[in-house]
């Protein structure tokens, strides 16, 4: 065990696992799902077709898929909480942008951002667990995570539903950011990061073609890769 693993268990106690872990990860995705029912809705509203209305959905995910791994880098070099707060605040500032969007290129400027902001906390917060935790916590752990973010994939449609019905089509977006603010509040006070951490992992963390490949080659891996692009295509 590290010395950052063995600080942050010490400092650890189930409050903080909720509020840090667990209720900001269900405020994110609670906030990224508010939106998707109107999001063709409000994309169409800018008079364009519905082949450019679809980008409104596809520029997110190429947002992510392009940061995803320049991310994994980035947090060996500066640490998992700069870029999780960095990212919920992308995520955030991207929402209110997107209320106040003045044509739909921005619009999908705006998209394409949000996905950037959504590696970095996805990929940050991810990678944290995998730091902090001992192999025989990290499936319960990760499966209390699932669930939270599950409940508020959920939840969300019917939120960003209902406040879309009485307050208009921008109103789910000015909502994401409201949790995006409560998401990045508890990410800033309660995830802790031991600055070794930085150093530690930034040791030998360069992209290597040679490691992918044997990755690729590991036939469990390979499977899982197909099992994620086939469950998200």
């Amino acid at each position: 065990m590290s010395s950052y693993e063995g600080t942050y268990l010490t400092q650890r106690s189930l409050m903080s696992d909720i509020l840090s872990i667990y209720i900001s990860s269900f405020f994110i995705l609670l906030g990224i799902s508010i939106i998707s029912p109107i999001l063709p809705i409000y994309a169409e509203s800018f008079n364009v077709n519905y082949t450019l209305v679809s980008l409104a959905i596809s520029m997110y995910a190429f947002g992510r898929f392009l940061a995803d791994i320049p991310v994994c880098l980035l947090s060996d070099k500066i640490g998992r909480k700069p870029l999780m707060i960095s990212g919920t605040l992308i995520l955030t500032l991207c929402s209110i942008l997107n209320a106040t969007a003045s044509t739909f290129l921005l619009f999908l400027l705006y998209r394409f951002l949000e996905g950037v902001g959504s590696a970095m906390w996805m990929t940050s917060r991810t990678t944290l667990l995998a730091d902090i935790l001992k192999p025989e916590q990290r499936g319960r752990v990760m499966s209390y995570f699932q669930a939270f973010m599950l409940l508020g994939s959920s939840a969300g449609p019917t939120v960003g539903g209902y406040i879309a019905m009485i307050y208009g089509l921008n109103a789910p977006f000015y909502a994401y950011a409201l949790v995006g603010a409560l998401s990045l509040a508890l990410t800033f006070f309660f995830i802790k990061e031991d600055k070794g951490t930085v150093k530690e992992h930034g040791v030998g963390s360069s992209f290597s073609l040679p490691l992918v490949k044997k990755m690729l080659m590991n036939t469990s891996f390979s499977m899982a890769c197909l099992a994620t692009f086939t469950l998200f295509s």
